[in-house]
């Protein structure tokens, strides 16, 4: 079986890292955001080993929110409830503005994560 180096095989396109961009869905910047807290409010409910009901409690929501959530359906999810629910899970939330990069054609939202101190 003959094998193509990354070069030769034309079919293969490089990332801009966020796959909605990739993707040509619209709003990719606020769609890979909110996907970063949600991932970030989905592993604190399991770290609290709390159930979607639990979650759903203490959010002021619904189970059926949660399950949302849970599954990354989060077109009804605004980024300001997303980081409520993060206040409401005891993390701190800072927000950082800078001016946009050059050689960037478009603003963009970033959101890190900070990795857990052990």
């Amino acid at each position: 079986m003959e094998t193509k180096s990354f070069q030769e095989n034309k079919d293969l396109e490089v990332s801009s890292e966020n796959i909605f961009a990739d993707l040509g869905l619209p709003n990719p910047e606020e769609r890979l955001a909110k996907a970063k807290l949600a991932m970030q409010i989905n592993i604190l409910i399991k770290e609290k080993e709390m159930s979607q009901k639990e979650a759903a409690e203490l959010l002021g929501t619904d189970q059926a929110k949660i399950s949302a959530l849970h599954t990354g359906r989060l077109a009804g999810f605004s980024i300001e409830r997303l980081l409520r629910f993060l206040l409401i899970l005891d993390q701190t939330v800072s927000i950082k503005i800078a001016s946009r990069t050059k050689g960037k054609n478009i603003p963009s939202i970033n959101v890190s994560l900070q990795k857990k101190k052990t």
